[in-house]
């Protein structure tokens, strides 16, 4: 299922790139502007973002129950959701015991079974603080060679051509290492809207001014496409589509 949702995202940029959606970036500018002055601050853009993101993953949640709830009780069982990830959709991407933990880190209330919002939690667990712990862990432990509890550069991205990038910005203390935390804060919903906010406004903000008018986004546009925040205006003009 999270590689399903993943090659989605790939599949919009596609799309995007060989069609002209500076319209779409124009409503969502238009929409954004909350207090019509024609620039889009910070704020605006991470409120209209995160309700596009949630609307869409509400959205597919709701497909997954409609297809894989067998008795109509509208939750998944642990069993029900095992039988979809592991037999139906041949999804192995998360080890089984992470997939165990994580369901129980989704079930707030201990019944054994996931309502829509538990299971949204379960898919996507930057936004929820137990699921997200379990799942940054579990990615640690995956790659923490010395088994010291942190990620090392070399550890983080490993290879010869890997990209530091990212790991520099996740090192919020500047130890050279990447802990639990600090991954945790990166991958959060939170961290990773206010990033790419930051990242479209660096990018699209012609006169410095730290806010965006209409033509500064069209114009930056095929810029921001191989950009990690163009993955959520995007998801932004898939939302308004429906």
């Amino acid at each position: 299922m999270e590689r399903l949702l993943q090659n989605a995202v790939v599949l919009l940029g596609m799309l995007a790139i060989s069609c002209d959606c500076s319209p779409h970036v124009r409503d969502l500018h238009s929409k954004a502007d909350s207090n019509g002055d024609g620039k889009l601050s910070h704020d605006e853009m991470v409120f209209i973002l995160t309700e596009s993101r949630t609307a869409k993953a509400s959205r597919r949640i709701r497909e997954l129950v409609d297809s894989v709830d067998k008795n109509g009780d509208e939750a998944l069982s642990y069993d029900e959701l095992h039988q979809h990830t592991f037999v139906d959709a041949q999804d192995h991407e998360v080890p089984e015991a992470v997939f165990k933990d994580k369901f129980k880190a989704a079930d707030k209330n201990n019944d054994s079974i996931l309502s829509t919002a538990e299971l949204f939690n379960f898919y996507y667990p930057e936004n929820s603080v137990p699921v997200l712990d379990v799942v940054v862990k579990a990615e640690i432990a995956k790659r923490d060679a010395d088994n010291d509890g942190k990620l090392s550069p070399e550890e983080f991205v490993p290879g010869p051509d890997a990209d530091v990038h990212d790991f520099v910005k996740i090192d919020s203390n500047k130890d050279g290492y990447i802990s639990v935390d600090e991954l945790k804060t990166w991958e959060s919903a939170f961290g990773k809207l206010q990033h790419a906010v930051f990242s479209i406004i660096k990018r699209a903000d012609q006169d410095d001014d730290k806010h965006l008018t209409e033509e500064e986004l069209v114009q930056s546009w095929n810029g921001l496409r191989d950009d990690r925040g163009a993955d959520f205006i995007l998801n932004w003009h898939d939302i308004s589509e429906l």
